[in-house]
């Protein structure tokens, strides 16, 4: 794209010149032949320099100098009718003398006009391909969008990114550039809500914002209209006080680009800045369709990673990537000799609530049951699904006392808190082992092992309680 433009360039500068040249000449043999003098045809390369090179105040500045030369090179040559030869005899070459100016200089203008907007459209082009190569180094969708915005005010421009919410037709504003001081003052309007927690309805946009009715790029004039259509809440009076105090031009113009990928509707991005111009159109639809693939694969890409390390039903670690993170916290644990547990759950008669209830309740059984455990762990401890419905618990800087009463806790939340599901309210107790506490006697396995066999020794003693595993237990 950037060579196609650049192309374009030379061509316009080529004819620009071959034309200016021909106007030279034509003049250059006009004056010879009605003056006769070699000196007047010649000032008109000045002229021609001054005009092309420093614009039309320039192209008359070098015309009246040369003027002003030819006439005492004809003067002190012996022609004392030099006067007559300009405003006599030759009133119409003097004429075309400060005519060229204005009209070379006005073509000149014209080209930097249009190399000014060909250099912009390449610097959008440029901040494009940037933030696509950002999407190969991060696989998060908000640092993609951070580094769009820093790019972005490099050209004086800023950004705000609007996306539906999945499965919903509502939206939400994920990214803003706009300054920290402004944002504050609409969330304080807003009951202290921040600005991501802002919904805005797509089906009551209006029809040239709503993506249903229409997909294709536009310049939104009225800047406050725009703004009160995805804040409902703020009145146009409110929206022109904030944003005045950014020196927002009334006659700012936003950029409005659907971001579309592979025909759906992610959202829209709108720029806005001093000089955004009508031309700019076709660069931000091209730097906006970028915008939407490489949002779209980072989310998808963080998709796949967070399914590697989640469990997709309970959003608990998957037993990899528990084993990775209690690996880190065990060495840490021997390194500065901190105690540390593991806890070993398992749902009590989970085959008999599948065969009662159905596998969709059973579903909602381990979803719960893994958001009741979270609720009693603190943040830093460590729970993933083991297999089937058997949980496994880290507990950092914990004994085997402590341990012990985390356990009873879940299992008494649990007890106290019935799954409701699509059969019905579901009342469910736990199995517990519990094992640990001495990092220095102990590796991390034998420790898991512990506790499998204490939550194994806690099933024979009739389920529904929780056993602590002794070291002089662990099978050789």
């Amino acid at each position: 794209m950037a060579k196609h433009f650049l192309a374009q360039t030379k061509l316009r500068e080529r004819l620009y010149f071959a034309i200016s040249l021909g106007i030279f000449l034509i003049v250059f043999f006009y004056l010879e032949e009605r003056v006769g003098s070699s000196a007047t045809a010649l000032a008109i390369l000045p002229v021609f320099v001054g005009s092309w090179f420093f614009g039309v105040s320039g192209g008359l500045l070098a015309a009246s100098i040369s003027l002003m030369m030819s006439i005492m090179i004809l003067y002190f040559g012996s022609n004392t009718g030099s006067w007559a030869i300009f405003f006599q005899k030759g009133w119409v070459g003097t004429l075309s003398l400060f005519t060229i100016p204005i009209l070379v200089g006005y073509l000149k203008h014209l080209e930097g006009q249009y190399k000014e907007k060909i250099d912009r459209s390449n610097q959008l082009i440029y901040a494009l391909t940037h933030v696509a190569s950002q999407m190969k180094i991060s696989s998060d969708p908000d640092a993609v969008m951070d580094l769009m915005g820093k790019e972005l005010d490099i050209l004086g421009l800023k950004a705000l990114v609007t996306l539906f919410i999945p499965g919903s037709q509502e939206m939400e504003i994920r990214y803003t550039s706009l300054d920290p001081d402004i944002i504050k003052k609409f969330e304080r309007l807003a009951k202290n809500k921040k600005i991501g927690e802002f919904r805005i309805s797509a089906k009551d946009l209006p029809a040239d914002l709503n993506l249903a009715k229409n997909q294709h790029p536009m310049l939104l004039h009225n800047y406050e209209k725009a703004v009160s259509a995805l804040l409902p809440g703020f009145s146009t009076e409110i929206i022109r006080r904030i944003v005045s105090s950014i020196k927002f031009a009334e006659k700012s113009l936003i950029g409005h680009s659907p971001l579309i990928y592979k025909e759906i509707n992610l959202g829209f991005l709108w720029l806005w800045g001093e000089n955004l111009q009508e031309e700019d159109l076709d660069a931000l639809s091209i730097f906006a369709t970028q915008v939407a693939s490489t949002l779209e694969n980072a989310r998808l890409f963080a998709e796949l990673q967070d399914l590697a390390l989640t469990d997709g039903l309970t959003k608990l670690y998957t037993r990899r990537h528990f084993f990775e993170l209690a690996y880190e916290e065990f060495y840490r644990a021997r390194r500065y000799g901190h105690p540390l547990s593991i806890l070993m759950l398992d749902l009590d008669y989970f085959k008999k609530i599948n065969d009662t209830y159905g596998h969709l309740a059973g579903d909602t059984v381990l979803e719960k049951t893994a958001d009741i455990c979270k609720t009693v762990l603190r943040t830093h401890d460590i729970i993933g699904r083991y297999g089937g419905e058997e949980f496994v618990i880290l507990l950092v800087e914990t004994n085997l006392s402590s341990a012990r009463n985390v356990a009873e806790r879940v299992n008494q939340l649990l007890a106290n808190t019935p799954i409701q599901t699509n059969k019905g309210a579901i009342h469910l107790t736990i199995s517990g082992g519990v094992a640990g506490d001495n990092v220095e006697e102990l590796n991390l396995i034998e420790m898991i092992e512990l506790a499998d066999q204490a939550l194994y020794a806690a099933k024979e003693a009739g389920r529904n309680n929780i056993q602590v595993a002794e070291p002089s237990l662990l099978s050789d």
